[in-house]
């Protein structure tokens, strides 16, 4: 007889099979005060909601403004400023035997779809990097608690290993936990652009046009990307399976050795290795001008 699940397994498997790492019901939304976020499409700015039940669950915050910080203060949380976030870059990048990994993918928690896949490709991948003693040194992504931004920062952290996660304002009200947690811009798009920069290989599972412009964004800055697909899964018309290889920018990156495809189990190692050693090569001598040009956009 089988024993009570531990509490990873129960969240990994509410992830999996509904994309749903934390419950509405758990969540405790509170208004940042002062703060004001507009979002396009709509007239007005808006006062955006902090999740204080997560907040909790995060080691450290930091924030552009002082008024964000005095209000994620006020709620509990430990804050620092832009620059400190870039000290947590500066540290991953001076260690130049361990890789960075960036994580993409659908991050919502969408009627009919499950992420049994993506849960078991992503499971895969920390277990080599484990057995082989190649976890990150970091890990980055865009820091909701759904889907598979869910699921990587889960397993982060099931693995022992940093998180620095990128949220806009409209998403504090859905974090997941975090060692480090960046509260900059207002949209999920305008924070793309730091999850395509900080990893040396950013992971793309099956994502839509925000992964792909992550994806293109990678590696216009010479950052290696590794495709984690499945030839047994029906993909929406406007993902980044359906539409890669249709890509102009991203089959370059394919013909030229930049990106990597990860399609079934039998080839994972193999693309795993490839990943690696083409990081090696070329995002690690170009860290810093991608960290210069992190700095640049914590403006």
């Amino acid at each position: 007889m089988n024993g009570p699940r531990s509490l990873f397994e129960e969240a990994f498997h509410s992830l999996a099979e509904r994309g749903v790492l934390i419950e509405p019901a758990q969540r405790r939304l509170a208004p940042l005060r002062g703060v004001r976020c507009k979002l396009p499409g709509r007239q007005d700015a808006f006062t955006p909601d902090v999740d204080t039940y997560t907040l909790h669950q995060v080691g450290k915050v930091y924030a552009g403004t002082p008024t964000l910080r005095s209000e994620l203060k006020r709620h509990g949380a430990t804050v620092g400023d832009l620059a400190e976030a870039s000290g947590v870059v500066r540290s991953a990048y001076e260690n130049d035997r361990r890789l960075v990994w960036g994580f993409s993918g659908y991050s919502s928690s969408l009627p009919g779809i499950d992420y049994r896949a993506e849960a078991h490709g992503m499971e895969r991948l920390f277990s080599h990097l484990s057995a082989t003693h190649q976890l990150p040194s970091l890990v980055c992504d865009g820091g909701v608690a759904e889907g598979t931004l869910g699921l990587s920062g889960l397993l982060a952290e099931h693995y022992h290993v940093p998180t620095l996660r990128y949220v806009p304002l409209e998403g504090l009200g859905c974090i997941g936990s975090a060692t480090h947690l960046v509260a900059h811009k207002a949209t999920f798009q305008e924070r793309e652009i730091f999850v395509a920069l900080t990893g040396d290989i950013l992971v793309c599972f099956p994502g839509g046009p925000g992964t792909i412009r992550e994806c293109e964004v990678a590696i216009d800055n010479g950052v290696i990307v590794l495709c984690m697909l499945s030839d047994e899964k029906q993909y929406r018309p406007d993902s980044l399976p359906a539409l890669f290889m249709r890509l102009p920018k991203i089959r370059k990156a394919f013909d030229e050795g930049q990106l990597f495809v990860c399609w079934n189990e039998s080839t994972l190692k193999s693309q795993i290795a490839s990943a690696i050693s083409a990081a090696r090569r070329s995002s690690v001598p170009n860290r810093s001008q991608r960290f210069a040009a992190i700095g640049d956009h914590f403006q």
